[in-house]
């Protein structure tokens, strides 16, 4: 795969701060850079931009805002407002998208709780197309069902992007949280033109935690064969490791990044027969 396509959420070197992110990633030649919100407490968006660009990287994306299900009218008010505020913020950084997570179950029923999201998301879509923002949905594992998202398995998601149909409304990908599915790599085909980021990493066998990952082609996923059903659907931007582990939090992010790298830059992602 070609270098100009890696990048790193700044999630995995969770223990450096953004200018150190900005810094290391750099050195190491990476190109992209998924920006976490908590990282950037401190400083302006548009200085962080300017800090991004000085070195010659792009922001991928700004993770993560949606959250829409709050208990109270007001609670989703809230959480509409703040996902504009989010949309200004990923205008600044002139990043690729804005990552969604749709909020988790809290004590409505599922169907209720959909109902809320697609309300949140129509508005906040509306409100990125006159921005020119793209919001990509991320679908997560199910069970985070009852702390970030209603939304668990991919084809939820292609159903609410779908009936929204926004040119600004997209996916993004996550082998981690998609990856266990049996479903998942036909149902990335329906995806087609309208991937907006990709997210990398691989189950440990066995998991203990969902705070477990590992580097792709460390655990059991078919990391190669997902990005060969993706490349198929024409998709052409950034692939992005993106970890959570207690243990790999623990170790050289400099090493990290470069093992990650010579797997990526060696990867030869053939063509894929699950088209439809």
């Amino acid at each position: 795969m070609d270098l100009q396509r890696l990048g790193i959420s700044a999630i995995t070197t969770n223990r450096w701060t953004l200018e150190e992110d900005v810094l290391r990633y750099a050195r190491h030649g990476i190109p992209h850079i998924g920006i976490w919100s908590h990282k950037c407490e401190d400083s302006l968006y548009g200085d962080v931009y300017k800090l991004v660009t000085q070195h010659g990287m792009r922001v991928s994306n700004l993770c993560f805002s949606g959250m829409f299900t709050g208990t109270s009218k007001t609670e989703r008010q809230e959480a509409v407002a703040n996902a504009k505020r989010f949309v200004d913020y990923t205008k600044e950084l002139q990043a690729g998208c804005l990552l969604i997570v749709s909020g988790p179950i809290q004590s409505h029923s599922l169907r209720q709780a959909l109902a809320y999201v697609k309300d949140g998301l129509c508005q906040v879509t509306e409100y990125a197309e006159k921005q020119g923002v793209d919001l990509g949905l991320e679908a997560l594992h199910p069970l985070e069902l009852t702390s970030f998202s209603v939304l668990n398995k991919l084809s939820a998601a292609i159903e609410l992007v779908h009936d929204i149909n926004s040119e600004r409304l997209g996916f993004f990908l996550d082998t981690y949280n998609n990856g266990w599915d049996p479903d998942f790599l036909e149902e990335i085909n329906y995806c087609k033109g309208k991937i907006k980021g990709v997210h990398l990493a691989d189950w440990r066998n066995p998991a203990r935690t969902l705070m477990d990952r590992v580097l792709p082609s460390h655990g059991v996923l078919p990391i190669t064969d997902i990005m060969a059903v993706i490349e198929h659907t024409g998709y052409t931007g950034p692939y992005e490791l993106e970890i959570f582990s207690e243990e790999l939090w623990a170790l050289d992010y400099d090493k990290l990044i470069e093992d990650f790298k010579k797997w990526f830059v060696q990867l030869e992602v053939g063509g894929c027969e699950r088209g439809v």
